[in-house]
């Protein structure tokens, strides 16, 4: 029963200094609304620089086939995401599509040949053969007229 009673006790203890924290004098004057305004001026006064995403090619202690693999598959990803803006434009027809699905055929193929020159177990050739398959359905999709 000592325990139950010096938990007690703790506890009792931290709710008053919690409570005696939020009774300090300056707080006794402020408004919520001053305290508000206080606070957003300071952090304006501090703005948050962004950051830049870095570049796979960075990547230290890859073979010369990991790299060409990595930075084909980032070529396709950039593609990829071409296209997709492309897609958003109404007034884009299916001729303007022509010359993204071939490229991205051609980059499908091209990364299917430089993961084949990959080691059985390297994890690069998972991620190749995924944009791959992307590329590959996404041509087929816009030589089937399927964003006609």
């Amino acid at each position: 029963m000592k325990i139950q009673s010096d938990l007690n006790k703790i506890l009792l203890e931290r709710q008053s200094q919690t409570i005696n924290r939020n009774d300090s004098p300056d707080n006794d004057h402020r408004s919520f609304s001053e305290i508000l305004n206080s606070t957003a001026a300071a952090s304006q006064a501090d703005p948050v620089q962004r950051t830049v995403p870095t570049e796979l090619s960075g990547i230290t202690g890859l073979t010369e086939s990991q790299q060409a693999v990595l930075n084909l598959a980032e070529q396709s990803l950039d593609l990829l995401d071409h296209y997709g803006t492309m897609l958003e434009d109404p007034g884009l027809s299916a001729k303007d599509l022509e010359p993204v699905a071939e490229a991205l055929a051609s980059q499908s193929e091209d990364l299917r040949k430089l993961r084949d020159s990959l080691e059985d177990h390297d994890p690069l050739r998972d991620t190749a053969d995924a944009i791959g398959i992307i590329s590959a359905v996404e041509a087929a999709k816009i030589n089937r007229g399927d964003y006609e």
